[in-house]
This record gives C-alpha cells, sequence and structure tokens, in this order.
C-alpha cells in the first residue's frame, strides 16, 4: 500500500530496504506475531474468513463458493481496512498534525479497536450465516458495522475537506506502474 501511494503521500517515500526489511520483516511480522499470541493467550475467536479450515485445496475454500461470501470479504478488506490504513494517515496530515511525540494516532488506534472487532465479528457473522435457518432465528442487526463505515468515511471527508495546502497530494496522477497492477488485482479477483 505504502509504494502504491508514495507518489501521493511523500512521507511514504522511502528506499526499497526499508519497505522490504523494516516495515515487512520487523514491523509487521513482530506485530502479527504479537497479535496472534494475543488471540491464542485470551481464547479469542479466529475468524476463516476464507473458508479454508479443514479443506485441502484452495478450490474447496468456502469464499469461492458464495457470491455473498467472495464479495463481503473482498469489500472487507479493501473497503475498510484500506480505507482505515489510509485515512488514519492522509487525516493527520491533512490536520497538520505532527508525528511523534503525539499521542493522537495512539488513541485513534485504541479507540477504534472495539469498534473495529465488533464490526469485523458482526460482518463476518452476516456472512457466513448467509442463506442459512440460523440467520432467520438470531437475524444480525450490522448496527456496529454501519457505525465503523461511518467513522470511516467520515473520516475520510475530513481528510478530502482539508486536503489543500497539506503533504498530501492527492491531485496528482497515478502512475502507470501503480494503475495496471493494481487493475490486474481487479480484474483478477473479479474473474476468479
Amino acid at each position: 500500500l505504502e509504494l502504491s501511494t508514495q507518489h501521493i503521500f511523500r512521507h511514504f517515500t522511502e528506499c526499497w530496504w526499508d519497505h522490504i526489511i523494516l516495515d515487512i520483516f520487523l514491523a509487521n511480522s513482530v506485530g502479527i506475531f504479537l497479535g496472534m499470541s494475543i488471540i491464542n493467550y485470551f481464547g479469542i475467536k479466529k475468524y476463516d474468513w476464507l473458508g479454508r479450515n479443514g479443506k485441502s485445496s484452495w478450490k474447496d475454500w468456502e469464499i469461492f463458493k458464495c457470491h455473498r461470501r467472495f464479495g463481503g470479504t473482498v469489500f472487507t478488506v479493501f473497503g475498510c481496512v484500506f480505507s482505515n490504513f489510509f485515512t488514519g494517515f492522509f487525516s493527520f496530515a491533512a490536520l497538520w498534525v505532527p508525528p511523534a511525540p503525539n499521542y493522537i494516532p495512539i488513541v485513534r488506534t485504541v479507540l477504534w479497536f472495539p469498534v473495529g472487532y465488533l464490526a469485523f465479528r458482526e460482518t463476518y457473522e452476516d456472512i457466513k450465516s448467509w442463506g442459512t435457518k440460523q440467520r432467520k432465528i438470531t437475524p444480525i442487526e450490522g448496527r456496529y458495522r454501519w457505525m465503523a463505515f461511518g467513522l470511516i468515511y467520515m473520516e475520510a471527508l475530513v481528510f478530502w475537506k482539508f486536503r489543500k495546502g497539506s503533504a498530501v497530494r492527492v491531485d496528482e496522477p497515478t502512475p502507470l506502474y501503480i494503475t495496471v497492477p493494481w487493475i490486474l488485482t481487479i480484474l483478477g479477483l473479479i474473474g476468479s
């Protein structure tokens, strides 16, 4: 994501080794390991978004058997996770919130955690129970999901309003070496 947006947000323009070594191997891998350790320690439910538990081949995964599960998973990952990632960086830059030692990003993350967890749980249960008898017995209201969507898009609108004169250059054209791989990825997802 950072490579795809470094023409917009100069803060993401880094050396190749910074993207590979620091971001992927140190920051993200350590974060994933700690997150999974916390989940295992507290016994938090793991969600199988792809429906691959107990399946031997990727062709048997549940995500490919139901348009609702496929669309819901793709929308949740691309629409919500990416939006939350970008609004976190872009809105702080547009509002001229300085980096460390500022606690606003930390407070935002702490406030987003319970809302995001509840919204993801509702979305997962909605996708998993679609078209079943269980769905009719216990319908899913989706209040946390809609609240999370509303917060994400409110942050995006705040960023869009205050983008002029900030460090974010949204109005610059996207280079072809970024556009073409994204188009091919989206077409591959639609065609599969």
